[in-house]
Protein backbone atom coordinates (compact mmCIF):
# COMPACT_ATOMS: atom_id res chain seq x y z
CA UNK A 1 0.00 0.00 0.00
CA UNK A 2 1.40 3.42 -1.00
CA UNK A 3 0.69 5.82 2.45
CA UNK A 4 1.96 8.88 0.68
CA UNK A 5 4.09 9.93 3.82
CA UNK A 6 7.86 9.94 2.40
CA UNK A 7 7.68 6.31 2.43
CA UNK A 8 5.37 5.43 5.14
CA UNK A 9 8.20 4.96 7.48
CA UNK A 10 8.62 8.38 8.75
CA UNK A 11 8.47 8.65 12.58
CA UNK A 12 6.51 12.20 14.00
CA UNK A 13 6.46 13.59 17.58
CA UNK A 14 5.51 16.83 19.19
CA UNK A 15 7.81 18.77 21.21
CA UNK A 16 8.42 21.92 23.47
CA UNK A 17 11.42 23.90 22.85
CA UNK A 18 11.62 27.03 25.30
CA UNK A 19 8.03 27.92 25.03
CA UNK A 20 7.30 27.23 21.92
CA UNK A 21 5.72 23.74 20.93
CA UNK A 22 5.52 22.03 17.73
CA UNK A 23 5.63 19.10 15.08
CA UNK A 24 8.88 17.20 14.44
CA UNK A 25 9.86 14.30 11.86
CA UNK A 26 12.43 12.41 13.55
CA UNK A 27 15.54 11.93 11.46
CA UNK A 28 18.20 9.89 13.50
CA UNK A 29 19.27 12.33 16.75
CA UNK A 30 17.45 15.20 15.68
CA UNK A 31 14.40 16.55 15.07
CA UNK A 32 13.35 18.50 11.80
CA UNK A 33 10.55 21.26 13.14
CA UNK A 34 7.00 20.91 11.03
CA UNK A 35 4.47 23.95 10.33
CA UNK A 36 1.84 21.75 11.10
CA UNK A 37 0.94 18.24 11.76
CA UNK A 38 2.08 16.01 8.95
CA UNK A 39 -1.65 14.59 8.30
CA UNK A 40 -2.60 18.13 8.09
CA UNK A 41 -0.24 18.68 5.12
CA UNK A 42 2.65 20.20 7.67
CA UNK A 43 6.40 20.83 5.94
CA UNK A 44 9.52 21.35 7.22
CA UNK A 45 10.22 25.08 8.32
CA UNK A 46 13.53 25.57 10.16
CA UNK A 47 16.94 24.02 11.08
CA UNK A 48 17.18 20.61 12.75
CA UNK A 49 16.97 20.28 16.79
CA UNK A 50 19.20 18.18 18.62
CA UNK A 51 16.84 15.37 20.15
CA UNK A 52 18.49 16.13 24.01
CA UNK A 53 17.06 19.65 23.91
CA UNK A 54 13.55 19.34 23.68
CA UNK A 55 10.71 18.37 25.72
CA UNK A 56 8.81 15.34 24.39
CA UNK A 57 4.85 15.62 24.46
CA UNK A 58 2.18 13.65 23.20
CA UNK A 59 2.66 13.06 19.35
CA UNK A 60 -0.93 14.13 18.44
CA UNK A 61 -3.46 16.87 19.57
CA UNK A 62 -6.76 14.72 18.73
CA UNK A 63 -9.80 16.60 19.26
CA UNK A 64 -11.27 12.97 20.18
CA UNK A 65 -10.01 9.98 22.00
CA UNK A 66 -12.07 6.53 21.80
CA UNK A 67 -11.12 3.56 23.58
CA UNK A 68 -12.41 0.65 21.82
CA UNK A 69 -12.05 -3.23 22.05
CA UNK A 70 -13.01 -5.24 19.12
CA UNK A 71 -16.68 -4.26 17.21
CA UNK A 72 -19.29 -4.08 19.96
CA UNK A 73 -16.75 -3.31 22.61
CA UNK A 74 -16.51 0.35 23.70
CA UNK A 75 -14.99 1.90 26.81
CA UNK A 76 -15.01 5.60 26.49
CA UNK A 77 -14.40 8.56 24.28
CA UNK A 78 -12.68 12.29 25.23
CA UNK A 79 -12.81 15.29 23.38
CA UNK A 80 -10.58 16.76 25.92
CA UNK A 81 -7.29 17.55 24.13
CA UNK A 82 -5.19 17.35 27.11
CA UNK A 83 -6.61 13.76 27.80
CA UNK A 84 -3.49 12.17 26.72
CA UNK A 85 -0.22 12.48 28.69
CA UNK A 86 3.78 12.22 27.43
CA UNK A 87 6.06 9.57 27.70
CA UNK A 88 8.49 10.17 30.32
CA UNK A 89 6.06 11.58 32.96
CA UNK A 90 4.42 10.68 36.77
CA UNK A 91 1.04 9.12 36.70
CA UNK A 92 -0.42 10.22 39.81
CA UNK A 93 -2.66 6.91 40.97
CA UNK A 94 -5.78 8.71 41.92
CA UNK A 95 -6.58 6.06 44.45
CA UNK A 96 -4.23 4.14 45.74
CA UNK A 97 -5.99 1.89 47.58
CA UNK A 98 -8.02 0.54 44.80
CA UNK A 99 -6.49 -1.99 42.43
CA UNK A 100 -5.25 -0.14 39.32
CA UNK A 101 -4.19 -2.10 36.09
CA UNK A 102 -2.25 -0.53 33.58
CA UNK A 103 -2.51 -2.45 30.02
CA UNK A 104 -0.45 -1.73 27.12
CA UNK A 105 -2.59 -0.41 23.53
CA UNK A 106 -1.94 0.54 20.08
CA UNK A 107 -2.88 4.24 19.38
CA UNK A 108 -3.91 4.19 15.86
CA UNK A 109 -3.85 7.74 14.24
CA UNK A 110 -6.28 8.72 11.61
CA UNK A 111 -4.72 10.78 8.31
CA UNK A 112 -8.82 11.64 6.81
CA UNK A 113 -12.27 12.20 8.44
CA UNK A 114 -13.45 8.70 9.09
CA UNK A 115 -17.45 8.04 8.79
CA UNK A 116 -19.26 4.66 7.70
CA UNK A 117 -15.76 3.54 6.55
CA UNK A 118 -16.17 0.26 4.79
CA UNK A 119 -13.77 -2.24 6.49
CA UNK A 120 -12.10 -2.94 3.49
CA UNK A 121 -11.14 0.81 3.38
CA UNK A 122 -10.35 1.20 7.24
CA UNK A 123 -6.73 0.77 6.86
CA UNK A 124 -6.15 3.34 3.54
CA UNK A 125 -7.15 6.21 6.60
CA UNK A 126 -4.69 5.45 8.85
CA UNK A 127 -1.80 7.92 9.33
CA UNK A 128 0.30 5.71 11.66
CA UNK A 129 0.13 3.92 14.72
CA UNK A 130 1.93 4.62 18.37
CA UNK A 131 2.50 2.21 21.83
CA UNK A 132 0.22 3.42 24.35
CA UNK A 133 -0.95 2.65 28.09
CA UNK A 134 -3.97 3.00 29.47
CA UNK A 135 -4.65 2.98 33.37
CA UNK A 136 -7.69 1.14 34.72
CA UNK A 137 -9.87 1.92 38.61
CA UNK A 138 -11.04 -1.82 38.63
CA UNK A 139 -12.88 -0.51 41.81
CA UNK A 140 -14.37 2.27 40.18
CA UNK A 141 -15.33 0.04 36.46
CA UNK A 142 -17.09 -2.16 38.89
CA UNK A 143 -18.92 0.14 40.78
CA UNK A 144 -19.80 2.18 37.75
CA UNK A 145 -20.59 -1.00 35.77
CA UNK A 146 -17.81 0.11 32.92
CA UNK A 147 -14.61 1.18 32.16
CA UNK A 148 -15.01 5.20 30.98
CA UNK A 149 -14.61 6.59 33.96
CA UNK A 150 -12.08 4.07 35.16
CA UNK A 151 -9.49 5.24 32.91
CA UNK A 152 -10.24 8.97 32.41
CA UNK A 153 -8.31 10.50 35.23
CA UNK A 154 -5.53 12.47 34.63
CA UNK A 155 -2.44 10.74 33.44
CA UNK A 156 -4.31 7.52 33.19
CA UNK A 157 -4.32 7.63 28.91
CA UNK A 158 -0.55 7.88 27.80
CA UNK A 159 0.70 8.04 23.95
CA UNK A 160 3.85 8.18 22.47
CA UNK A 161 6.52 9.01 22.66
CA UNK A 162 6.30 8.93 18.39
CA UNK A 163 4.04 8.04 15.89
CA UNK A 164 5.61 5.55 13.11
CA UNK A 165 3.56 6.30 9.82
CA UNK A 166 1.92 3.64 8.05
CA UNK A 167 1.16 0.03 9.18
CA UNK A 168 3.28 -1.93 11.87
CA UNK A 169 5.63 -4.66 10.10
CA UNK A 170 5.26 -8.12 10.37
CA UNK A 171 6.75 -9.22 13.18
CA UNK A 172 6.86 -6.07 14.97
CA UNK A 173 6.42 -7.26 18.78
CA UNK A 174 4.38 -4.97 21.58
CA UNK A 175 5.50 -6.02 25.46
CA UNK A 176 4.63 -4.31 28.29
CA UNK A 177 7.40 -4.34 31.00
CA UNK A 178 6.56 -4.32 34.49
CA UNK A 179 9.56 -3.14 37.04
CA UNK A 180 11.46 -5.23 34.49
CA UNK A 181 9.75 -7.99 33.81
CA UNK A 182 7.88 -8.92 30.80
CA UNK A 183 4.30 -9.12 31.84
CA UNK A 184 2.39 -8.81 28.39
CA UNK A 185 3.69 -9.63 24.69
CA UNK A 186 1.92 -9.95 21.36
CA UNK A 187 2.47 -9.15 17.26
CA UNK A 188 1.16 -5.75 16.58
CA UNK A 189 -0.36 -6.53 13.22
CA UNK A 190 -2.42 -9.64 15.49
CA UNK A 191 -3.74 -6.78 17.64
CA UNK A 192 -5.16 -4.86 14.72
CA UNK A 193 -5.78 -7.92 12.67
CA UNK A 194 -9.78 -6.60 12.96
CA UNK A 195 -8.99 -2.75 13.11
CA UNK A 196 -11.18 -2.88 9.82
CA UNK A 197 -14.26 -4.01 11.66
CA UNK A 198 -13.67 -1.85 14.49
CA UNK A 199 -13.27 0.94 12.61
CA UNK A 200 -16.52 0.45 10.65
CA UNK A 201 -18.32 -0.21 13.64
CA UNK A 202 -17.61 3.03 15.46
CA UNK A 203 -17.76 5.19 12.75
CA UNK A 204 -21.44 4.21 12.08
CA UNK A 205 -22.48 6.41 14.38
CA UNK A 206 -19.54 8.69 15.04
CA UNK A 207 -17.51 10.94 12.75
CA UNK A 208 -13.62 11.01 13.44
CA UNK A 209 -11.24 13.81 11.82
CA UNK A 210 -7.76 13.75 10.60
CA UNK A 211 -5.60 13.17 13.83
CA UNK A 212 -8.16 11.91 15.83
CA UNK A 213 -7.17 8.36 17.48
CA UNK A 214 -8.81 4.91 18.25
CA UNK A 215 -6.75 3.26 21.58
CA UNK A 216 -6.96 -0.65 21.38
CA UNK A 217 -5.80 -2.08 24.65
CA UNK A 218 -4.86 -5.53 25.24
CA UNK A 219 -6.90 -7.84 27.16
CA UNK A 220 -4.58 -8.25 30.34
CA UNK A 221 -2.20 -6.00 31.89
CA UNK A 222 -0.46 -6.11 35.41
CA UNK A 223 -1.56 -4.73 38.49
CA UNK A 224 0.50 -1.57 39.68
CA UNK A 225 1.42 0.70 42.95
CA UNK A 226 2.99 3.92 43.32
CA UNK A 227 6.93 3.06 42.73
CA UNK A 228 6.34 1.53 39.94
CA UNK A 229 8.09 1.73 36.51
CA UNK A 230 6.30 0.54 33.04
CA UNK A 231 7.77 0.65 30.14
CA UNK A 232 5.61 -0.33 26.63
CA UNK A 233 7.95 -1.71 23.60
CA UNK A 234 7.26 -2.28 20.12
CA UNK A 235 10.10 -3.55 18.02
CA UNK A 236 13.04 -1.04 17.55
CA UNK A 237 10.82 2.03 17.99
CA UNK A 238 11.81 4.33 21.14
CA UNK A 239 10.72 2.76 24.08
CA UNK A 240 7.23 4.65 25.93
CA UNK A 241 8.09 4.97 29.42
CA UNK A 242 6.11 6.22 32.49
CA UNK A 243 6.56 5.78 36.48
CA UNK A 244 3.48 5.61 38.60
CA UNK A 245 3.00 8.49 41.93
CA UNK A 246 0.50 8.73 44.80
CA UNK A 247 -2.13 11.58 43.90
CA UNK A 248 -0.84 14.98 43.98
CA UNK A 249 3.08 14.06 43.09
CA UNK A 250 4.50 15.36 39.99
Amino acid sequence: MCWGYRGGMEEIGRFRLGGKEFFGRVEGGQVVPLLAAPWLGGEPCGDPVAWEELVVLPPCTPASVALLGYEEHFWGQWSSPGILHPHRTMIPQAYPDHQTEAVPALAVLLSSQARRVKPAAAQGLVYGVAPALVMFDRAVEKSDGGAARACSFPGYLVLGPLVRAGWPSVGERVSLHHNGSCSDEGEAVDWLERFGETLAWWTDAAVMSAGDCLLLPASHGAAIQPGDHLEVRMGQRRTLAVNVGMRGSA
